[in-house]
């Protein structure tokens, strides 16, 4: 048998249903049950997750077949409603052969199984319950005869059906009869489903009058039930108790119930209530995302319905409600006003009450309207007042600004005057002195003087001049001797000149000063220069086609965060009426030209329009499914200031092909989305991208469209966009992009600038890929694939872009743990003591203090006075207080103001043995050499800036000259590729202990080489840069980090098995490991990078993605939790 058990409620109602469904789940798992939600406009989402809420099904009205619903709706207050519409769904369960049907009200609890109701259904009949089976006593809070006999003998809140003909016709004529008499009489104080429901008795045979007295409860019969507490739930005189009602429908009851019937000394009615209401407080809890207002309360301009309008509706005449297309239409309360009776009589006392209602309703609300008339018009009022005081002081502004520039250029045309005067005067003294010294040229006394000292001037260019020109043979036979010695520096010196000359031993000297040269890029790694208000005017241009939306964020993103000058131009390419309509009046409220196509021309026309109509120095075209981020404008024209040769640039994004962060491509090889993580928001990922920045603005060969900036002289030179090839979309800029690299200008990506890219929704996804594969085609045709693929390489294989995406990948991650360093440790002081010995580019110790200081640690270095030059020479830019000493015995004065004290591996012995008294302070102390803290290295110093050269290929070898197995593994590979690859490989040698053997044959195969401690972090970190492959023989600390630098600066590492301590360097994933007591091994890997190219950008790429994982905040973390965690 097909059981089914339904209840109606609305929102408000769902904590009630929650308690029914949850005891029908327990007691009755077998049944169907459905829950019929009387609201309207619910997504389908929210009636699943209602769904599985409380594990039923969830039907809404309008799949119930109701003939014109709304006029019911409309008509009938909620408790109605559910009465009318109660016929409804037993028609439509009838009609889906559900056998058997039990209704429930809302407000019940099953307290066992329903099986004796199922039991007592007659077939094909109706299952009725009296409210009383004797009369009631007159009990203060329980129902008396009278109000029983006049509200109906029968309980509708529990009543069941079985299928069969007699009963599917009363129920259509039921749901018919309640379509007009559904109300609930104000007199008799029963409902008209009760009313016309009971005649079942008389129109269906099969009708039965179950009496059984304990099988359901309520406050009407609670005082004959005797209700007690068993083991299984609740009992009463008649057996255990299936089912309990606990108010009629009104909220306000189920909160007044404990209380009247403890006054009616009720046994056991007020702990049932109590537990009920504690079921309620867990479903209310449960079910408050649904809670929502009644639905069908409102008209669809958000007013209130009146129950005297639903009274005056309810009393219309079918003919005259028919005239009513939609009765939750705005003009429905004027047209409800028109009528004057109610129950027939104007003159009645509900017609009287009618009209007085009308009328004192119709001056509340004209009131109303005047006083939001003029509410809104003071409001108008003081925005114009406030926006012509900020008019006037941007006027006042511009005026004081223009008035400078009149007295600067006043003061320019004066010193430019002054300059053309002195630009005169040593013009006629050059002049004079040209005609002297040409009477001087010209005399017999210089030429016979000329003549004598001939000789004199042949020995000098031969001897003086190049000692006075190369220094540095000097400098390199001084650093010599003191290696090696007096005696091995003069022999060195013979030997040289006597097989290469003079010429070749003054080549020898400036081998080292070459190397400096050649490393240098000129460019600022740590910090990028500082960002400032601009003073350029810049032309948005915003292409809109539909897609309100987007639009609506863009613009208000733009609004927010771009600062002026600049001038926003709309282009409207043939929007709907309601994005045209947006359009219109944001342009005129915020006074901004707007172009309007009345046909959709396509967005390479519409951009045209808009970049002709454009006049500042840069104009950038801006999708409009953009969101700009705080001080993106700023960012890009920093860009275009320190760049004159860039021409175009754009911003990294979340999703705009080879500008997008953190990742390019999908597992399946699709652009990836890069969606932020969950409580992320659009400008947090825009903090991180400034942060993580290495600012260097990378030289592309295309650039993404979605904002797409331009520099005046750049378009002038260039053009616009071609219309005739690319007219309908999609390569436009991309043929822009080729046209400008054709002329000589740069396109550059923004690295610390991020926008939000939503991806277009004005092409489908088809047109879309038929309209890439069309613009390729015409791409080729007009450029040729030579040209496109080497901006497809420009673009691809950058080293800027892919160390970028692999520092964000890892950004959140580094985030938290900032976080939580500055939630826990910000402002401790810690005192960082580095000696001589540690005062190298290497030294990874200088990013762990900056690191510290930047996550408001009061970190300072402590050094002796004798060290100051060394920390200049390497730490140039670093934010970190230094604290100087004339001795190691000083810094115990310091030491009492300190919270903890690191120890660099040099200074982890002296400090100590300077200080007796040292662990006498209880001050925490970590040796940095045995810490055992992850290795780290400096982010924004060790980071690629400049494109690897594809031949020759750079090796860099640093090494050890103390270890004498480093040293001669170095000269064998150095002579090794100078007889195999002389031509394809270039070597230069960095040495931490400099031996006459390694300078010896650097020198004599000229190549160059450089002393680890006398070389910058920035020398280093652009010799790390310049290499396409790095072996790395260093020794002891360096070791550690100096793979590690070389990783995040692209190169493909080499370094011996044995140093491989941190799992960084994994065999043929991140690096190449070696043996090093076999020379051949090392001399093998280098030749297999060499001709293997996939393997050697392999190394590189891994190395980039692996680097960012080691930034110094790890260690920096570690160290004040072991500090600090020792010290307590």
């Amino acid at each position: 048998m097909k059981r089914t058990v339904f209840t109606l409620c609305t929102a408000s109602e769902l904590p009630s249903a929650g308690v029914l469904f949850r005891s029908l789940q327990k007691h009755e798992p077998d049944c169907d049950r459905i829950l019929i939600l009387v609201e309207q406009n619910w997504p389908i989402e929210q009636l699943q997750a209602l769904e599985q809420a409380l594990v039923c099904e969830v039907w809404q009205p309008a799949v119930l077949d109701i003939p014109d619903f709304a006029r019911l709706a409309f008509q009938y207050q909620a408790s109605e409603l559910k009465a009318a519409i109660k016929p409804y769904v037993l028609r439509a369960l009838l009609k889906q052969d559900r056998e058997s049907i039990l209704f429930l009200d809302p407000q019940s609890k099953v307290f066992g199984s329903l099986q004796a109701a199922w039991d007592a259904l007659p077939a094909a009949g109706v299952l009725l319950t009296p409210f009383a089976f004797e009369p009631p006593s007159a009990a203060d809070g329980i129902p008396g005869s009278d109000t029983i006999a006049r509200r109906g003998q029968f309980n509708f809140g529990f009543i069941g059906f079985s299928a069969g003909t007699r009963v599917e016709l009363f129920v259509d004529w039921w749901a018919q009869e309640l379509s007009r008499h559904a109300s609930y009489h104000p007199q008799a104080y029963f409902y008209g489903d009760q009313f016309y429901g009971q005649l079942a008795c008389s129109f269906v045979e099969s009708t039965r009058i179950w009496r059984h007295s304990g099988f359901i409860g309520g406050p009407w019969n609670a005082q004959t039930l005797n209700l007690q507490r068993t083991a299984d739930g609740w009992g009463t005189l008649d057996g255990a108790l299936s089912l309990f009602q606990f108010h009629s429908g009104d909220p306000a009851e189920l909160r007044r119930a404990p209380s009247e019937t403890q006054s009616a000394n009720v046994p056991g009615l007020a702990e049932i209530f109590t537990e009920y209401i504690s079921d309620y407080k867990e479903c209310y809890a449960a079910l408050a995302k649904f809670d929502c207002d009644y639905s069908y309360a409102r008209y669809k301009d958000g007013k209130a319905i009146d129950g005297m309008e639903r009274l005056v509706f309810l009393s219309l005449h079918p003919a005259e409600q028919q005239q009513y297309v939609d009765p939750f239409g705005p003009d429905t309360r004027e047209r409800l006003g028109t009528y004057t009776q109610v129950d027939d009589a104007a003159w009645s006392p509900s017609g009287l009450l009618w009209q007085l209602w009308r009328s004192r309703n119709l001056d509340n609300q004209h009131q109303a309207e005047a006083n939001a008339n003029l509410k809104a018009e003071a409001e108008r009022s003081r925005i114009l007042e406030a926006r012509c005081r900020e008019r006037e002081r941007d006027i006042n502004i511009l005026q004081d600004q223009y008035r400078e520039r009149e007295n600067d250029i006043s003061s320019l045309r004066e010193a430019i005057k002054t300059f053309q005067a002195d630009i005169k005067s040593v013009q006629n003294s050059y002049k004079d002195s040209s005609q002297y010294i040409d009477e001087i040229h010209g005399s017999v006394s210089y030429k016979l003087g000329r003549l004598l000292t001939l000789p004199v001037r042949l020995v000098r260019r031969l001897f003086v001049s190049a000692g006075r020109c190369d220094m540095a043979a000097l400098r390199q036979f001084r650093e010599y001797r003191r290696v090696n010695g007096w005696s091995a520096a003069l022999r060195a010196v013979v030997g040289i000149a006597s097989r290469e000359g003079v010429k070749g031993l003054v080549q020898r000297g400036r081998t080292q000063e070459r190397f400096t040269a050649e490393s240098s890029t000129q460019t600022i790694r740590r910090k990028p220069t500082k960002l400032l208000p601009h003073s350029e005017s810049v032309d948005i241009i915003v292409c809109v086609h539909n897609a309100l939306d987007d639009v609506r964020n863009c613009l208000a993103s733009v609004l927010r965060n771009t600062a002026p000058p600049y001038q926003l131009i709309l282009v409207d390419d043939g929007s709907k009426p309601e994005t045209q309509n947006f359009l219109e009046e944001f342009a005129e409220s915020q006074g901004v030209p707007l172009i309007r196509n009345e046909d959709a021309k396509g967005y390479t026309l519409a951009a045209n329009q808009g970049l002709r109509s454009s006049s500042g120095d840069f104009v950038i075209l801006l999708n409009s499914d953009t969101i700009v981020t705080p001080d993106w404008l700023e960012r890009m024209l920093r860009c275009f200031r320190e760049n004159p040769k860039v021409g175009a640039a754009g911003p990294l994004s979340n999703t705009a092909s080879w500008q997008s962060v953190p990742h390019i491509f999908e597992d399946g090889g699709d652009w990836h989305d890069n969606p932020l993580p969950e409580g992320v928001t659009i400008d947090n990922m825009a903090t991180q991208v400034a942060i993580l920045s290495a600012c260097q603005c990378p030289r592309v060969g295309f650039l993404n469209g979605f904002c797409y900036m331009i520099r005046r002289e750049t378009m002038d030179e260039v053009g616009i966009f071609d219309e005739v090839t690319f007219g309908r979309g999609f390569g436009e800029e991309d043929d822009f992009s080729l046209r400008a690299r054709r002329a000589g200008w740069e396109l550059a990506v923004v690295d610390d600038a991020y926008v939000f890219h939503a991806q277009s929704r004005s092409y489908t996804s088809e047109r879309r890929l038929k309209l890439t594969k069309l613009s390729g085609e015409a791409l080729s045709n007009k450029h040729g694939n030579p040209l496109i693929m080497e901006g497809i390489h420009l673009t691809h294989q950058n080293p800027v872009l892919a160390a970028t995406r692999a520092r964000l990948s890892s950004c959140w991650a580094l985030q938290n743990t900032r976080l939580a360093v500055m939630e826990q440790y910000e402002g401790k002081r810690v005192l960082l003591a580095l000696t001589g010995s540690d005062l190298h580019p290497a030294n990874p110790s200088f990013a762990l203090a900056q690191a510290l200081t930047e996550m408001g640690v009061d970190a300072r270095l402590a050094l002796l006075k004798s060290d100051a030059i060394s920390l200049d020479r390497l730490a140039l830019q670093l934010d970190v207080p230094v604290e100087f000493f004339e001795s190691w015995s000083m810094l115990a004065q310091s030491l009492q103001h300190a919270d903890g004290l690191l120890l660099d591996a040099g200074a982890d012995d002296i400090v100590p043995k300077a200080i007796p008294e040292l662990s006498n302070h209880g001050l925490p102390i970590i040796k940095l050499s045995v810490a055992d803290l992850p290795i780290h290295y400096d982010t924004r110093l060790y980071t690629p800036i400049n494109r690897k050269r594809g031949s020759p290929l750079n090796l860099l070898i640093i090494v050890n000259g103390a270890n004498s197995s480093y040293t001669q593994l170095a000269i064998d590979i150095i002579k090794v590729l100078h007889e195999e690859n002389g031509a394809d490989a270039a070597v230069r040698v960095i040495t931490e202990s400099p031996t006459a053997v390694l300078i010896n044959t650097c020198d004599q195969l000229g190549i160059s080489w450089a002393e680890l401690n006398k070389i910058t972090a920035e020398v280093l970190a652009d010799a790390f840069d310049a290499a396409q492959l790095f072996l790395n023989l260093a020794s002891g600390q360096t070791a550690r980090s100096i793979s590690l630098q070389a990783m995040a600066c692209a190169a493909a590492i080499i370094e011996p098995r044995k140093n491989s301590i941190d799992q960084v360097i994994i065999e043929a994933e991140t690096g190449l490991l070696i043996d090093t007591e076999n020379p051949t091994s090392g001399i093998e890997a280098l030749r297999r990078l060499l001709r293997d190219a996939a393997l050697r950008q392999s190394l590189q790429d891994a190395g980039l993605a692996m680097a960012p994982k080691y930034a110094p905040e790890y260690a920096a973390a570690q160290a004040l939790n072991a500090l600090f965690t020792s010290a307590s």
